[in-house]
């Protein structure tokens, strides 16, 4: 009784906090994305096979490799800039920032429209047994991604003014769209060219609903408009250097999952592609569930701590990392018991090759807890081109080591191109955990080893 009343004690002080509140409040919504986003991915491999899923699967690491090279780290810094002076009453502030998303947003868009129209001559070059169905397909997802390049300024705004629920409730709603709009094209006898149609109709209307939500926000929180900002003769060059390193550090980042699959696209068939794109994504839940929602509040909340000092900072730092530690760890380990048993129920025996691949990853991926303020106080301090540096030498070391593994796998290791992915993995993620050693030391100015005082 004693230990239960000190459990509710301190769980009632912890959700006293907004903080807390709004980290429990973007899991739940997280939570429910990704299961929902298991249950879009079962769909889709129930209607399409192993073949069609493999398709698709090639379709889309193409796509995500292409996409890399439109961000301008505009989406990731937008919500730190917006924080920071959302928290200052900066008004002016916030109407440059604005400037500098719609600029920078403005000139992703047009190489998206780029690579949409060279699409077809992409998928020929590479992949010409399914030139044409991968070429339509890319055209499409470039289409959608360009449509949907104004939603982080809403996204950003409702984190900002701490109205995280409606901003989980939006984000879900694309997510049942998508997928009802995925299912009928593919019944529709669109196949996997189905999925995109159906990202591209979603995103048509998440737009329409998201413009709604920007002048309710105005309206209501005094918010600069957008036509005044962009006619602003305030520079955004500050925003522009800084959100350069974001990118090129976000873009690095995000370029390991997407070109693990794009390269192993070019060595394997397209079912082998399908199963390893389903091995890494199951293997992502449990950061799907906490994490990424975590890592935007750090994103949002902790700029707004840098005026009240490091030490401050640090609290909320390290209270963030060990609540996503103890979450994290525990849906690492039920996901490890119960996944194997979900492949075989829900995607049938035609995928039981992801079981294996799908293990060794969720192994690693324990982790990841440890990096989820990394990013937003490498930004606050502009220290962002030492984790860019260190990101790029080491994930073109990964990829490299990856490349050559697929041609020569060592003699000890078993011979399928399966290892050579869960290797890449495991490599990628030890190497992530590496970057920690310098953001508690340096920056939050902690003692990661005890000296043993004289006695």
């Amino acid at each position: 009784m004693i230990l239960w009343n000190k459990i509710h004690r301190h769980f009632t002080a912890l959700w006293k906090r907004a903080f807390v509140r709004d980290v429990f409040t973007l899991q739940v919504g997280s939570a429910f994305a990704y299961g929902f986003g298991f249950i879009k991915s079962i769909i889709i491999a129930r209607l399409l096979g192993l073949e069609g899923f493999g398709v698709y699967a090639v379709a889309l690491s193409l796509t995500g490799v292409l996409k890399i090279l439109t961000g301008f780290g505009q989406e990731q810094a937008l919500v730190t800039y917006l924080a920071e002076k959302y928290r200052k009453n900066d008004a002016q502030g916030m109407s440059v920032v604005f400037k500098y998303f719609c600029v920078m947003t403005l000139v992703a868009g047009s190489l998206l429209g780029l690579l949409a129209w060279l699409s077809p001559a992409i998928a020929e070059a590479l992949y010409p047994q399914n030139a044409e169905a991968i070429g339509v397909m890319a055209r499409v997802a470039f289409i959608a991604f360009i449509v949907s390049l104004p939603a982080p300024l809403i996204t950003s705004l409702l984190q900002v003014v701490r109205k995280v629920g409606r901003m989980t409730v939006l984000e879900n709603l694309n997510n049942v769209m998508q997928l009802l709009f995925s299912i009928g094209f593919i019944l529709w006898g669109y196949g996997a060219l189905g999925v995109f149609l159906g990202l591209l109709c979603s995103n048509i209307i998440m737009q329409v609903l998201y413009c709604i939500q920007f002048f309710l926000l105005r309206k209501q929180y005094n918010l600069p408009s957008i036509r005044k900002s962009l006619l602003g003769a305030q520079s955004i060059a500050i925003y522009v250097k800084q959100g350069l390193w974001i990118a090129v550090d976000k873009n690095v980042v995000n370029l390991f999952p997407q070109a693990l699959l794009f390269i192993f696209s070019l060595f394997v068939g397209a079912s082998s592609v399908g199963v390893a794109q389903l091995a890494i994504k199951m293997s992502y839940l449990p950061a799907g569930l906490f994490l990424g929602q975590a890592v935007r509040m750090a994103n949002s909340v902790l700029p707004s701590m840098k005026d009240q000092g490091v030490k401050h900072m640090r609290t909320h730092a390290v209270m963030l990392i060990k609540h996503a530690l103890l979450f994290h760890s525990l849906v690492v380990f039920s996901c490890i018991v119960a996944l194997p048993f979900v492949v075989i129920l829900a995607y049938g025996w035609e995928f039981q090759a992801v079981i294996i691949p799908m293990i060794f990853m969720l192994f690693a991926r324990l982790l990841q807890p440890f990096n989820v303020a990394n990013i937003s106080l490498l930004r606050i301090f502009r220290k962002m081109h030492l984790a860019t540096i260190y990101n790029t030498v080491r994930i073109a070391l990964e990829l490299l080591v990856f490349y050559l593994l697929l041609q020569h796998l060592p003699a000890f290791l078993p011979p399928t191109p399966f290892t050579a992915l869960v290797v890449a993995v495991y490599l990628h993620q030890i190497g992530a955990f590496g970057e920690n050693f310098y953001v508690y030391r340096y920056i939050l100015g902690m003692r990661l080893l005890r000296r043993r005082g004289n006695t």
